[in-house]
């Protein structure tokens, strides 16, 4: 399906599908020609760069291979900061992914009675590799809340991988440039199944919330400061 919106006071042609119960797929979300792929891996290739890979972890920095299996990095403008050589392109990276997110979100939004989407998390820049995992989860719940997830794919050369949605019996390979937006809740549980080949599979996860409530230092459910910056989060 094709539609167009006004966002940010420019008309922009979205291309989407639906896939299940308010499961939408935006296509070429990440557009082929902005070549995310070697512009990250580029930048942590840079000898003295501060950015690397590390294992990644479930809930609040626990590391359970029997639960996820793979590498990540996490990136937001402050995260960033300063730009210099090694952040410059991860910035406008950073820039247009989000950018292309928060239009996405736009039409979303009229679609599925949301209000309103304010906080954005940091983009959680994840790469699978052969026989690499994230088991079923669910995005909202203790210690973390938010409301609508979404997951990137900027590339499809791989087997295996799909994104799968069991309450739903919904398994779905992502097509490159895919940006797939999704309810938190419980009941949306999903998994990143194993890669089967000896491709490299990349997503970009990003977590959404309807405020900043359960975001903010002043907020009775807000995690320390420890926790909260073990996963990039800043402005304690």
């Amino acid at each position: 399906m094709q539609t167009q919106i006004n966002y940010n006071g420019q008309n922009v042609e979205l291309e989407y599908d639906i896939l299940g119960p308010s499961i939408y797929v935006y296509r070429n979300a990440i557009p082929k020609e902005w070549d995310v792929i070697n512009r990250i891996e580029g930048a942590l290739a840079k000898e003295g760069t501060r950015f690397n890979w590390n294992p990644a972890g479930t809930g609040y920095g626990d590391t359970n291979l029997e639960a996820r299996k793979c590498f990540d990095f996490k990136i937001n403008e402050d995260t960033l900061q300063p730009r210099d050589e090694y952040s410059s392109d991860l910035i406008d990276m950073w820039q247009d992914t989000m950018n292309s997110l928060k239009t996405c979100v736009e039409h979303y939004k009229s679609e599925n009675y949301l209000a309103a989407i304010e906080h954005y998390e940091v983009i959680n820049i994840v790469k699978y590799e052969k026989g690499e995992y994230f088991v079923v989860h669910t995005d909202d719940g203790d210690p973390y809340r938010c409301t609508l997830s979404a997951v990137g794919y900027p590339n499809d050369d791989y087997e295996g991988g799909e994104l799968w949605f069991p309450k739903f019996e919904l398994n779905y390979k992502p097509r490159a440039g895919d940006f797939v937006l999704f309810p938190s809740a419980f009941s949306y549980a999903h998994s990143s199944e194993p890669v089967t080949d000896d491709g490299v599979k990349y997503s970009f996860v990003v977590m959404m919330d309807r405020n900043t409530f359960a975001h903010r230092a002043d907020s009775p459910i807000f995690h320390s400061e420890d926790v909260r910056s073990q996963h990039g989060v800043v402005g304690f």
